[in-house]
């Protein structure tokens, strides 16, 4: 009987794992089938656990065994969930803190109902029920709150920098959660049964939630921030292309209206058989006439946008801007998504040039698809200095800047299962990306 109350009580256990996983659904390594195999394995494992601690070892190394299974659930969670370390540390510990909360709580309540079962039996299955209880009152609303934004705040890779250190915030509570359960000097049980200890811990595991329910907004906020910003990014390159080719028209405009007296000239010159000065007059009109050489670079008007742009700009840098780009006018990336790799990119190449102190500036880029699969490389010059991060991370060496123009191309890659690539040959830096189409 003692063993099935702890199977009993083992499976209640296994939903904080259901519920961890929910999220990354979408991002299993595993078939579904497979994943259903593994959380029964776990589920096996769980229970082993719970005899382990409550059935075959004294009541002081349950400590020890809390421990070590929480490095069980790591590893497996991290087994069979393809994320961000970070993204994953913080909805499994988020879970495994409320539910030591609801354990230790259930505890409480089972002593209150049902008096000195409490102290006879670690598992019975009054207490059982008291969990499961508490699981309707506190997990199902508090998972439902947070899901919707955790399940958002993981979909976008715009932010991955920040999981990097969020997942500090729940294994914070965690070890602040674990010191008074196990590190004071009382059992866990005595713990449990007191009103003052799990007040403190329903205080705390409060206050944690109103903390991650804050973080997971400001990822939200902060992710809705970077893609306005791309998107604005994207019209401004729209913007750029309209007010090229209004440009152009004017400037053709002009020179159609010139060109009635340069016909003129041209026939005095022709009718007096003065071709010497004809030929000089030529070759001084073809001058003044509009540079049409970066109107259409390629047939996609957007990347041709940003490429006439930088072009421009190269230009009035005196920046020797070589580009070729084989892009059809449709492509199965999102327009979007190339024009802030090639924009980040190409925004860096011109800015390494133009600080670059040697008189052989120069941007080269190279731009093919095939297949649904992109491929830029820009090689540009630069005076040999690379800016990195504390974390080994490639940062800007603008002023002010922060690396962020980057971590979008890195990440963006990273969503089209593409690479980010750089080397530094000479005074020349190489970067490469890949985007590989979705569908």
């Amino acid at each position: 009987m003692k063993y099935l109350e702890v199977a009993i009580y083992g499976l209640l256990n296994l939903s904080y794992l259901v519920l961890a996983i929910l999220p990354f659904w979408g991002r299993l390594r595993f078939s579904k089938k497979t994943t259903y195999y593994f959380i029964g394995v776990f589920g096996l494992v769980q229970i082993f656990f719970s005899v382990w601690a409550g059935l075959w070892v004294n009541e002081s190394y349950r400590g020890v065994i809390s421990g070590v299974a929480l490095l069980v659930y790591l590893i497996f969670f991290s087994v069979i969930i393809k994320a961000h370390f970070g993204k994953k540390l913080f909805m499994l510990i988020m879970l495994i803190n409320i539910s030591s909360f609801i354990n230790i709580a259930g505890k409480y309540f089972e002593n209150l109902l049902f008096g000195d079962v409490a102290w006879e039996k670690t598992y019975a299955i009054s207490y059982s029920l008291c969990v499961f209880l508490l699981q309707l009152v506190i997990l199902i609303p508090v998972a439902l709150s947070i899901y919707k934004l955790f399940k958002s705040a993981i979909e976008n890779e715009m932010v991955r920098s920040a999981w990097k250190y969020l997942w500090l915030i729940p294994t914070t509570f965690y070890f602040v959660w674990f010191f008074h359960v196990y590190s004071l000097h009382h059992s866990p049980t005595d713990f449990a049964m007191s009103g003052e200890h799990v007040l403190f811990l329903f205080i705390v595991d409060l206050g944690a939630y109103f903390v991650y329910y804050t973080a997971l907004r400001f990822i939200k906020e902060l992710a809705k921030n970077v893609t306005l910003e791309e998107n604005n990014y994207h019209l401004a390159m729209q913007h750029l292309q309209y007010e090229n080719l209004n440009e152009r028209i004017l400037e053709a405009r002009h020179a159609k209206h010139d060109i009635r007296h340069h016909i003129t000239i041209m026939s005095s010159y022709l009718a007096s058989k003065e071709y010497d000065k004809l030929e000089k007059y030529l070759n001084s009109y073809k001058k003044s006439l509009p540079d049409d050489r970066s109107i259409s670079l390629c047939e996609n008007q957007s990347i041709n946008a940003l490429l006439v742009y930088f072009a421009g700009l190269s230009k009035d840098a005196e920046i020797d801007f070589k580009a070729r780009a084989k892009i059809p006018a449709e492509i199965s990336i999102e327009e979007n998504d190339a024009c802030v790799v090639l924009g980040n990119l190409l925004e860096n190449a011109l800015h390494a040039s133009y600080v670059y102190k040697g008189e052989d500036k120069e941007i080269s880029v190279a731009i093919d698809y095939s297949d649904g699969c992109m491929l830029i490389a820009i090689d540009n010059t630069f005076n040999g200095k690379l800016k990195k991060s504390f974390d080994g991370g490639l940062l800007t060496t603008k002023k002010g800047g922060t690396g962020v123009g980057l971590e979008s191309v890195k990440n963006i890659a990273k969503s089209y299962n593409g690479i980010f690539n750089y080397e530094v040959k000479g005074n020349k830096f190489c970067v490469s990306v890949m985007l590989n189409s979705k569908k």
